[in-house]
């Protein structure tokens, strides 16, 4: 089924739920319940839960005086795709991704803290917005901007990477993740998808994503079970931790960036007047 002739541009959306007055122009996205929760609790003022149809749900409030939006999605490219979709319709503009991925290379181990340069477009979703040949990367400001929040701000230097984005979220064919591996650091499901759509519409993107297993371990489905439960308790423990420091540096993130583009806004506007005057003076 396709929503996109039966959902008012500005109206309540299909599936997000959300109307023009529940969404803020800087969003963080995740599919994982800590993460929703941890961000949402960092938030001032916030608004009522807004809950959709399959599993999305999204809070706004205030993080240092400015409206920031934390949103729930489904897992996968497509309940990305549907995010983005439906909350640029209403005026979001900046969006970051803070989740986990499965960590190819022996180095990005569970815990690291990864940071998407680009992803392999291997899911299904992104070929319906842009040719094969299309490159899926994060906003180049939005790059520095994290650069900048995570060095410089928390002493925190999370490993930049190339990513792969898939459907599946079990392992199959190991030996092609272990051929991968020689090109891309991790595999998730949705950095692709999020790229791509951001860059075809204008949108500034990045992503934070924690390595939660590691084909080094073992397929997700057996990686805690071949671990004692004190090692799995301990791993889990580390990845937690870290998506408590994504979460702080992806709202920090997001008012940086909401801060440079309304700065930036400003000196267009300026520019703006300033012709027009010269205009007039002629």
């Amino acid at each position: 089924m396709c929503g996109v002739t039966r959902v008012l541009p500005f109206g309540k959306q299909m599936f997000t739920g959300c109307s023009r007055e529940d969404v803020a122009p800087a969003v963080l996205l995740t599919s994982l319940e800590e993460v929703y929760e941890e961000a949402s609790n960092k938030l001032k003022s916030v608004s009522g839960e807004v809950r959709g149809r399959g599993g999305f749900a999204s809070r706004k409030g205030k993080y240092h005086n400015i409206e920031i939006m934390v949103m729930k999605t489904p897992i996968g490219a497509p309940a990305t795709a549907i995010a983005l979709e439906e909350l640029y319709r209403l005026g979001a503009r900046i969006f970051v991704k803070v989740d986990t991925a499965l960590g190819l290379q022996r180095k990005l181990r569970p815990g690291t803290l990864i940071v998407p340069i680009a992803a392999v477009r291997a899911e299904s979703v992104s070929k319906y917005y842009a040719p094969a040949e299309y490159p899926a990367i994060p906003s180049y400001k939005f790059l520095q901007v994290l650069d900048k929040v995570t060095v410089r701000g928390s002493g925190v230097e999370p490993t930049p990477t190339v990513v792969m984005s898939t459907d599946m979220f079990y392992l199959t064919v190991r030996e092609e993740y272990e051929r991968w591996a020689k090109l891309v650091g991790a595999v998730d499901m949705d950095t692709a998808a999020l790229y791509t759509i951001a860059q075809v519409r204008g949108l500034h993107a990045g992503a934070l994503l924690v390595i939660d297993s590691s084909v080094w371990s073992g397929p997700r489905e057996e990686v805690w079970l071949e671990e004692s439960e004190e090692s799995v308790v301990k791993t889990r423990e580390e990845v937690i931790s870290t998506l408590r420091t994504a979460v702080n540096l992806g709202l920090e993130a997001l008012i940086v960036m909401y801060e440079y583009l309304k700065s930036e806004k400003a000196i267009e506007r300026l520019e703006k007047t300033r012709g027009q005057k010269r205009l007039v003076s002629l």
